[in-house]
C-alpha cells in the first residue's frame, strides 16, 4: 500500500482542502510469480487507498447534495507512475490498482480533482491462461480472473458499492497504462 496521505480514511474522518504535490513512483518491483493470492497486489492513491467516510445523500434523492466527510476539497498535483531514477515497470502476477485521489472509493469525495499523470506499466509478458470471462448470457462477458493488470482511475481505481459519491470533481491529469 502506497498512498500521499495514509492507507485508509476511516468513517466519519475527512481530508479537507488537502494537497499533493510532487512524485509517487513505484518501480522496479518483481511481485511474486508463485504464489497467486490477492495480497500481492499492489494499491496506489494520491491519498488513500481506501476512502471509507461519508456522509452525502445516502437515499440518492437530494438535488444538490453536499458532504461534510471524505475527501472534500482536495487536489493531487502528484505525478504517479512506475518509473524512479532510471528503474521501470513492475514484473509478475500482481495486478496494480492506482487512482488519483482514491484507490478504491467507499465514501464521498467532492469539490476534488487530480492534476497529476498516472503512468504505469507492467513488464510481464501476458497470456491468455491469466485471463478469464464469464460468457453466461446474464453475466455480459464479466471478467472473472485477471492478472498482470494496470486498473487506473484519474479520481479512484475502482468503487465498492453503491454508497460510494464522487461529485463535482475533475481529473486532468495523462492516464496511461
Amino acid at each position: 500500500y502506497v498512498a500521499g496521505f495514509s492507507e485508509i480514511l476511516t468513517m466519519n474522518r475527512w481530508i479537507k482542502n488537502g494537497l499533493v504535490s510532487g512524485s509517487i513512483s513505484v518501480a522496479n518491483l518483481l511481485t511474486n510469480t508463485t504464489d497467486l493470492t490477492p495480497r500481492n497486489n499492489i494499491f496506489i492513491g494520491g491519498f488513500v487507498n481506501r476512502n471509507n467516510s461519508g456522509n452525502m445523500d445516502p437515499t440518492g434523492l437530494q438535488s444538490m447534495p453536499r458532504a461534510s466527510m471524505g475527501i472534500l476539497n482536495a487536489i493531487n498535483n502528484a505525478n504517479i507512475t512506475s518509473t524512479y531514477l532510471g528503474h521501470r515497470g513492475i514484473t509478475g502476477h500482481a495486478n496494480v490498482f492506482v487512482g488519483g485521489l482514491a484507490t478504491f472509493n467507499d465514501g464521498d469525495i467532492q469539490d476534488s480533482a487530480n492534476m497529476g499523470d498516472i503512468r504505469f506499466e507492467n513488464l510481464s509478458s501476458v497470456d491468455i491462461n491469466n485471463v478469464r470471462f464469464n460468457i453466461e448470457s446474464t453475466a455480459g462477458g464479466a471478467t472473472t480472473k485477471f492478472r498482470y493488470g494496470v486498473i487506473t482511475g484519474g479520481i479512484a481505481a475502482a468503487v465498492l458499492s453503491s454508497k460510494s459519491r464522487i461529485y463535482d470533481s475533475a481529473n486532468n491529469g495523462t492516464i496511461i497504462a
